[in-house]
């Protein structure tokens, strides 16, 4: 899906070795070639707020027991909602687009990037207070308060009651579920990968409240359709990322 290259996430880190920040979870081998360890959180977080700063100048803080979110996928579905947008008159009102997030998390990834790249604006929910005090932090250091707004989710709905706070119509929706129903899938959540795949290399797990959820991520993102019938036009685009395909059946 990424259509251009994403800056930095195509070029070697001897790129980013010269931030003093990023050496310090950094190795240089006898080839000039830099690695890192992706099994290390703490050497992610570093990659992610480096590569944020340098590529968009987003001054993004990433609480040491929260996820940690992987930039290109978070790039590619931006890219994706572009590509949407593009089949709806999008250019021509660029700058009036306001986008919906689910889950916004402590980083706000979303919103801030989507306003950086695209000048979109947009409400951004969540259900956890520590995650909601973060993303705040996040849109205020970087001076994105008039376009970014922070809400906190009701625990009986996940999208109907937001929308119904505003008097407004939102372009696009967008959400990266909680994944699993309870601790047990989720520590359990990698026995069900292809043979062929080889195994993750790197260890980035989120905490109980960005994957855990009632029933899952079906669950989840059934009752988010079912408020989709009854907001309809308020939402022009429903998206959502899923966990596993195999997870929902096409009927």
């Amino acid at each position: 899906m990424i259509r251009r290259p994403p800056r930095s996430t195509l070029f070697p880190y001897t790129t980013l070795f010269r931030s003093p920040e990023f050496r310090k979870y950094a190795v240089q081998d006898l080839t000039g070639k830099v690695h890192i360890d992706f099994k290390d959180t703490a050497a992610l977080r570093m990659l992610t707020t480096t590569l944020l700063l340098k590529d968009f100048n987003l001054k993004v803080e990433i609480p040491a027991e929260r996820l940690v979110p992987t930039l290109p996928l978070r790039l590619n579905y931006i890219l994706w909602i572009e590509d949407l947008l593009n089949g709806v008159t999008y250019e021509s009102r660029k700058e009036l687009i306001c986008g919906l997030d689910i889950g916004t998390g402590s980083t706000c990834i979303y919103p801030l990037l989507g306003h950086r790249m695209n000048g979109w604006k947009f409400w951004a929910t969540d259900s956890d207070d520590d995650a909601l005090v973060y993303a705040e932090m996040n849109v205020r250091n970087n001076n994105m308060q008039e376009a970014i707004t922070i809400m906190k989710s009701s625990d009986s709905s996940i999208i109907k009651q937001t929308i119904e706070k505003s008097d407004r119509e939102f372009d696009f929706m967008m959400c990266n579920p909680p994944f699993f129903k309870d601790d047990e899938e989720a520590n359990t959540g990698n026995k069900g990968r292809s043979r062929s795949r080889p195994s993750p290399r790197a260890c980035n797990r989120p905490c109980a409240e960005e994957a855990i959820t009632d029933g899952g991520e079906v669950t989840f993102v059934t009752k988010m359709i079912q408020e989709s019938f009854e907001l309809r036009g308020k939402v022009k685009i429903y998206t959502t990322m899923i966990g596993k395909k195999k997870k929902f059946s096409v009927r």
